[in-house]
């Protein structure tokens, strides 16, 4: 009984040193919480991979998981210095391997951190330097890669360009901008100075083998990861007459005689909110080969070079929409689209536009900003006498207005110089419109006036809020020009 009693008092005097010991390690330890961030994208990295590494130690490494919003937490973690890593796969695509910071946990206190992709402007001045940090250039970057099993990195070349029409004067010539950039050893490519407000074309080639031309599209950010096969293909024979601008924008047919073929297949699933959508058309640029989906929505491309391709489909009514794709031996490749409808105005609308009669061009008003000078004026008069046969013609006296297209893209107007240049609004009788609307609903035989400011020279009255400028059209039946006897 005597020996039960001292155990059980021995037991009790030593609950409060260890409840002191529990207050001290609890005391030394701190939480963490944070979030992990792409500032490229502008959102959370969901389910990315977080681990929290003791500085000078390998011993405590703790992981975890970010949830949707990109928070993640650690509670009770060892005061001292610490290095948080994050992981996923969106940090491929912008040239990243992973994320580490470091951070300091103080006993007792919440340690909050951010983890954040660097901005697209840091990440293109890391790849390019600062000379390349201007408005409306980007990079594209990747590896070049065989397209065959094993799929290894080879040494090569890569070929950026875009077209640019170039007006000066009264002369338009439509040149293609482009240039060359040699990858590493190991296959890396950085193509500085591309387009970051358009579309552009790029190709890769290692010695006999190339991919297609790939239709790379506008990416605000201006920063683009593309990893681009290449292979042997064979040519065949075949022509075609396929529609070609020319420099003054008519449709021209151009004969091509080779067409690249191959083993490649590529199958793909067409729909329309979701349900499946038949007739539309599919096909690979440069291979001559086009299909139609069946009523499942279903269509294969055989015969297809390997490597990397653009693969266009087009249905009536709906966006052309283009996909980058990678063919590759024993691989059917596989993409799924959802096609869009065109926005299109209704009917009455459209009546509406196409019989405005001179009553919404207001002669007096044009001519006082004419006089006032700031911009570049085409009136009725100067309409007839030049007459223009296309939209891009009007813009012969404006030097500093370029209209740019790629291969089968639509066309883009931008103002400005050199390589700053910015899309301005577009008014329609005053109104502000889409550049879509603008080259769907005016022509050359419907327009009754121009108007085209630079920057901080647009008229107050005409209420436009862009700072770029402004492209200002006037819609009516000019009256045409006294005949001469």
């Amino acid at each position: 009984m005597t020996t039960t009693r001292v155990s059980l008092c021995v037991a009790l005097a030593c609950l409060p040193v260890m409840a002191l010991k529990l207050t001290a390690q609890g005391e030394s330890r701190g939480r963490v919480q944070g979030v992990v961030y792409d500032s490229v994208s502008r959102r959370p990295l969901s389910q990315a991979t977080v681990q929290l590494l003791r500085v000078g130690s390998d011993a405590g490494m703790r992981t975890t998981a970010a949830d949707s919003a990109g928070r993640f937490r650690f509670d009770s973690v060892t005061a001292g210095d610490w290095i948080v890593g994050a992981w996923h796969a969106r940090l491929d695509s912008v040239g990243l391997t992973q994320l580490a910071r470091p951070m300091r946990v103080t006993a007792g206190k919440l340690t909050q951190i951010r983890v954040a992709v660097p901005s697209a402007l840091s990440l293109i001045r890391r790849l390019c330097g600062d000379s390349t940090v201007r408005d409306s250039l980007g990079v594209v970057f990747g590896t070049i890669r065989r397209a065959d099993r094993q799929r290894n990195a080879v040494s090569g070349m890569v070929r950026a360009q875009w077209s640019e029409l170039q007006i000066r004067g009264v002369s338009i010539t439509l040149s293609t901008v482009g240039f060359d950039q040699p990858s590493g050893e190991s296959g890396e490519y950085v193509a500085c100075g591309v387009p970051a407000d358009t579309r552009f074309q790029i190709q890769a080639s290692a010695g006999a083998d190339s991919s297609g031309l790939l239709d790379v599209p506008a990416d605000a950010s201006g920063l683009r990861r593309l990893d681009i096969f290449v292979a042997s293909s064979q040519r065949r024979a075949d022509t075609a007459l396929v529609p070609v601008e020319d420099s003054t924008g008519v449709l021209v047919d151009t004969v091509i005689t080779a067409y690249r073929r191959g083993t490649g297949r590529l199958n793909g699933r067409m729909a329309r909110s979701g349900v499946p959508f038949p007739g539309v058309i599919a096909s690979m640029w440069g291979t001559g080969l086009e299909v139609r989906s069946d009523q499942a929505g279903m269509y294969t491309l055989l015969g297809l070079p390997l490597g990397t391709h653009t693969v266009e489909m087009r249905a009536v009514g709906y966006e052309p929409i283009r996909r980058i794709v990678d063919v590759l031996p024993d691989d059917a490749s596989a993409i799924a689209v959802d096609l869009v409808r065109v926005t299109t105005l209704d009917t009455l609308r459209i009546r509406a536009w196409a019989m405005r009669d001179q009553g919404t061009f207001k002669e007096a008003e044009f001519l006082k900003r004419k006089r006032r000078g700031g911009g570049v004026f085409l009136s009725p008069d100067d309409l007839n006498r030049e007459n223009p046969a296309t939209m891009s013609q009007l813009f012969s006296r404006a030097v500093f207005v370029r209209v740019q297209w790629g291969v089968a893209a639509g066309e883009s107007l931008t103002i400005g110089s050199g390589l700053r240049r910015c899309t301005p609004a577009f008014l329609i009788d005053g109104r502000e419109s889409g550049e879509d609307d603008f080259f769907m609903l005016v022509r050359p035989d419907n327009l009754l006036a121009l108007e085209i400011y630079r920057g901080s020279a647009t008229p107050i009255e005409l209420a436009v809020p862009n700072p770029c400028g402004a492209i200002v059209v006037w819609t009516g039946r000019r009256t045409p020009p006294p005949e001469r006897r």
